[in-house]
Order: C-alpha cells, then structure tokens, then sequence
C-alpha cells in the first residue's frame, strides 16, 4: 500500500521574519508586544564597541503613500510616534521590502523634531520619509555606521533634557489656543498691542518729555507661558538694536540680530534677548518676526516724528540722546571769544532790539538766549574734547539740548534744532569770521585799491567749520559728495550682506552717466573714452549678474553690490567736472536710489540713538 507523503510547506515571508533574520546576525532579538508601539528590542552583543546598547525596532510592510525619486514615505499614527518619545532607547523606523527581501531604515527623530505641531494637534496620524539610500546589505556584514552612531545622538537628545522639553512641548501645543489666528492691532498715542497666532507683544511708546525716553516692549510666546518661563521684556535701546537691524529679512538668512543660531539636529533656533534667552520652533520664529517688524516700523515712525517736530534733519545724536543734538565742533579759541560774547550782553544790560538778550547762565560753557517776554528760546553747551587730527589741541563740540520746560508757551516759542544752527551762522558766527578785501575806491582825481573788512557769509562760514551729518542726500552738492554717497552706500552693502536692488536702476543710472559725461569726453581725447568705455563695461558685466539673479529670484551678495557702488565712484572721481550739484539735481540722478537713501540714513539714525 502506497502511503501518499505530504511536501510541508514553506513558511510565508512576513516583514517580522525579515528583520528577525537579519538583525539575529548582529544582536540578541527580543520580540515585543502590540501595547509596546514596537515590533523587536534589539541589544548588541559583548564584541561590539556599543556592547550592552539596545535600539527598538517598528517595522512596516505596507506601500508607501508617495514615490519620491529618493525616498519612501509611510503613515504612522501620532500616538505611536508619540510613544517613542517616552522610550529612553532609540526606535527606528524599518520598512520590509518582502517581495525584494529588503529593509529600509530611518532614525524618525530629526523629522519628529520638526512635526512637534503635528504630533500635538488632533491629527492622528503623521508622515514619516524613509531614504532609499537606508538599504540594509548582508554583503557589509555588520550593521552601517550611520545606523549605530544614531544611537549616540539619541543618547544625547536623551541626557540634555532634548527629549524631555520635546514632548513637554508637545503636551503644551495640544492644550494652546493662539492669541489671534490674524494680526490684531490696537493703538494709541502712547501705546501698542498686537497679536498674532501664538505671540502677544504689548508696549508703550517713548515719551518725548521723559528725559530717559523710555519707551519699552513685552513679548508673550504662549507656549513659554503655558511652562511658566517669564515674559520677554526690552527697553528703548535694547529694542531698537535687536529688533531694527535685519528686519523684513528672512529668517534663514541670519540677519535678525535676535536670532543668534539655528539648531539644524533638533529643527530650533536659539533666540537672544540679552536678559532672557528661549529656544524657538521655526513656526514660532516666523511669527515671532512678522509681529516685530511691524511694530518696530511703527516704533520708529514715533520716533522720527519726534525729530522731525525738533527739525534736527541730519543733525547727529549726541551721545545717544533724543534731546542733544550737535551742531558744529569749534575751535577751542572761538568758543570762548564766544562765551566772552554772550557774557557781555546778558539780559540785565542792553535792549531787545535784535529780538533777543543772552541769559546769564552759572555755567560759563552753556549759551542762551530769551525773548522780550523773558522766554528761553534755545539752550546751547559747549564740550571740550581732544582734537581727533591733533591730540595736542582741544576743540569745543557745540551741542543743541532741549529745553527742560513743560510751560506749553515756552515750547512753543523755542527753537528747534535748525532754528539754533541758523541763528549761530547768520547771526552769532559772522560777528567772528571777517575777510580782507581789496575794492576799488573812487576819489577826487583817481580811483585807488583800498583794504575793507566784511563779515564771511553763512556759505563760506559752513566752508570753515567741522559739520558733522549721518544723513546722504538724495542731491549730492557737487563731485566729491556724489563719490561720497557711493562709498557710504558700498559699505551700507556690506554691512547687510544680502540686499536687492532693482538691475535697471543702474542701468538707467549709466544712461544717465553717458549724458553728463558726453561734453567732458568730447574735449578729453581718446584715452578718456576708452578708460570710460572699460570701467562702465565692468559695472554694465556686474548689472547683468545681478539681472540674472534677480531673475532666478535669489539675493545679492553685500560684497558683490559694494564692488558695483565702487565702480560708480571710481567713475565719478575721474572725471570731476561732469558731476556739478546742479546737473545732479536737474537729471534727477538718484531717484531710484531713493529708497536706499532714506533706508541708510534712517539705520545710521538709529546706530547713533543706540
């Protein structure tokens, strides 16, 4: 009798028997139940330098949801994510490839850090990406360094404190509310308040009558505050370093001087508010930075009204100060012919017939003047400093300082800035400055020379003092300031390291150089053309890169925009009776610079106030 024999069945290769197979050649494998979040622990054997570490493994069978040229991605549910993060051993993510008998891995934890919003909101589920690069191969015979040096960064994340904040911060976004999904502005004449998604920043403009000028701004994160950590405070000097220079840029391009370092591991940026620091998720960051640049915009528009109310135009800062502006710097012998002045025409002696009498002051270096009705009309000091270009002299700044007064008639009356400067050069300096002529004299027989004395007009006395200004005009007076405002505008360049300006704007800029240099270059011979021709080439070759540039929507380099500004001043310096103040305005050559000259000369206003 035949007894039939029965082939036994070969088992069916299933993802756990995959990895069990390959991973038993490399270490003890542990299977693991359902209510774990993971399918094997797996621990290194005693001949491995990592000996002793163990690694969990979640394993997936299924078919990714989207073919990317490199790289699989697969959906996970957040509470099984979430659930690695409790772990204090590592889980990788391992895809079996049964029909191709190939495994894939992926250390999930960098993209975990960057889906902490997803995992904390009421999403279930959350896509991870496996790169087809993370191929196991039995041909390496040990498992790939990669794969075991994940271990140690975990090992970090886990005994910094990263792991622990991450999934604190997980819980807090699951329990927020945002301030406001749209910025929500409210405003006074002395206040502000915005909010937008999960920041809050309230704050209090300055006052003008407050000698310290203290205006102030607080920021509230809401995730800082669901974990009790302290609001973010700032004074006037502190916000304006911090929150001015790099505003409207992007975060990325690390010019916000608050965002002090990206963290690329964990997907933070640690953020620097000098007496607090906080470590910011990029969401966090964005918002963080469109809530400042509009208020700082607006902080800055209050301030510049302010000092347009003085009309202290370029008039620097003196030491910081909203309320000191200097004037002039004198020499130390003029000074003092000055207060000499003033000191022998004091209000108890003389009339009012110029409008006004000097006030007899205690102070032998402070100058002013009042009116008929006994009001002071300006407050002028004089501060005796070492001479910059000769240490051996001393040399007087004059300086403008509000009058500290809150009679509302005698504020009304006084002078601004400007009105002081005028009053020195019309009236008070020209008492000082006198020229020697020579004129013809007519007399009974002949005309004969004689000398004549005369006081030097307000031009010519500019011509002799030390002025000091932080602005550019958008009408350069002549050759050397236009040189002058390209090179300030080069070093502008660098110090922001990427900027966009229009290409066509020095192209038309070079149009217009060709107009104004044409009758030169018609009287200068052929070397001047071909000097011309060459230098402009260069700008014209630097035009079409930044062209290109902008055509592939990226930023220009500061140092690649300096080298054009350089051009354009080498240009301008060469050829010096081409650029008069007077062609400069006629041909509007700045006018699309416009933009930039207002933008230098209020950052370099606010360089002088912090």
């Amino acid at each position: 009798m035949l007894v039939k024999m029965e082939v036994p069945q070969r088992s069916k290769c299933t993802a756990q028997s995959l990895a069990s197979s390959y991973f038993s050649e490399y270490c003890v494998v542990n299977k693991m139940n359902e209510e774990t979040g993971s399918d094997f622990f797996c621990v290194l054997p005693a001949n491995e330098a990592r000996a002793g570490n163990g690694f969990y493994l979640h394993f997936s069978e299924g078919e990714n949801l989207e073919e990317e040229e490199d790289a699989l991605s697969f959906q996970l549910t957040t509470a099984a994510v979430r659930h690695w993060l409790q772990k204090r051993r590592l889980t990788y993510f391992i895809h079996a490839d049964v029909e191709k008998q190939e495994l894939y891995w992926v250390d999930p934890f960098p993209q975990i850090f960057e889906k902490v919003r997803e995992l904390s909101s009421a999403q279930e589920t959350v896509v991870l990406k496996v790169p087809k690069s993370n191929v196991f191969s039995r041909e390496e015979e040990k498992l790939p360094d990669a794969f075991l040096e994940s271990i140690d960064t975990f090992d970090g994340h886990l005994f910094n404190g990263t792991l622990k904040r991450i999934s604190e911060d997980i819980e807090t976004f699951s329990e927020l509310t945002s301030f406001s999904e749209k910025p929500l502005v409210e405003e006074t004449d002395q206040t502000m308040s915005i909010k937008y998604k999960n920041i809050s920043l309230t704050a209090i403009y300055p006052d003008p009558q407050d000698a310290f000028f203290q205006g102030s701004c607080t920021i509230q994160l809401t995730r800082l505050k669901k974990k009790g950590e302290a609001d973010i405070t700032l004074g006037h000097r502190e916000l304006l370093d911090l929150f001015y220079f790099g505003k409207g840029t992007d975060v990325h391009l690390g010019m916000r001087k608050y965002v002090r370092l990206y963290l690329e591991e964990l997907d933070h940026y640690f953020v620097d508010f000098g007496n607090s620091v906080a470590y910011l998720y990029e969401e966090e960051v964005e918002e963080l930075s469109v809530v400042i640049d509009f208020f700082i915009k607006r902080y800055v528009a209050k301030i510049t009204s302010y000092l347009n109310d003085l009309k202290s135009f370029g008039f620097e800062p003196y030491q910081g100060s909203h309320r000191k502006f200097m004037l002039m710097t004198l020499t130390s012998d003029l000074w003092e012919k000055i207060r000499t002045h003033a000191k022998d025409h004091p209000t108890s002696k003389g009339s009012y017939e110029e409008g006004y009498m000097y006030i007899p002051f205690e102070d032998k270096n402070q100058i002013g003047i009042e009116d008929e009705a006994g009001l002071e009309l300006f407050n002028v000091y004089g501060y005796y400093k070492q001479d910059k270009n000769d240490p051996e002299k001393m040399v007087v700044e004059v300086v403008w300082e509000s009058l500290d007064s809150s009679a509302d008639q005698q504020l009304d009356s006084a002078y601004s800035v400007a009105d002081t400067y005028s009053f020195f050069v019309n009236d008070l300096l020209p008492r000082f400055f006198v020229s020697e002529e020579t004129v013809p004299k007519k007399g009974l027989f002949r005309t004969k020379q004689v000398k004549v004395q005369r006081n030097q007009t307000k031009e010519e006395i500019e011509r002799e003092l030390v002025l000091s200004s932080y602005r550019l005009s958008h009408y350069p007076d002549g050759n050397a300031e236009l040189a002058d405002t390209f090179q300030a505008l080069s070093e502008y360049m660098i110090e922001k390291e990427f900027y966009t300006i229009n290409y066509k704007s020095f192209e038309k800029l070079l149009e217009q150089f060709d107009t104004l240099l044409r009758p030169e270059l018609s009287i200068g011979g052929d070397n001047a053309k071909v000097w011309y021709l060459e230098n402009k080439g260069e700008a014209l070759d630097n035009v079409a890169q930044l062209k290109e540039e902008q055509e592939n929507q990226t930023f220009s380099e500061g140092y690649f925009l300096a080298e054009l500004f350089l051009k354009l001043q080498t240009i301008v310096l060469r050829y010096q009776e081409s650029f008069d103040g007077k062609r400069i305005r006629e041909s509007e050559l700045l006018h699309d610079f416009s933009e930039l000259i207002n933008e230098y000369n209020e950052d370099r206003l606010i360089r002088l106030l912090v």
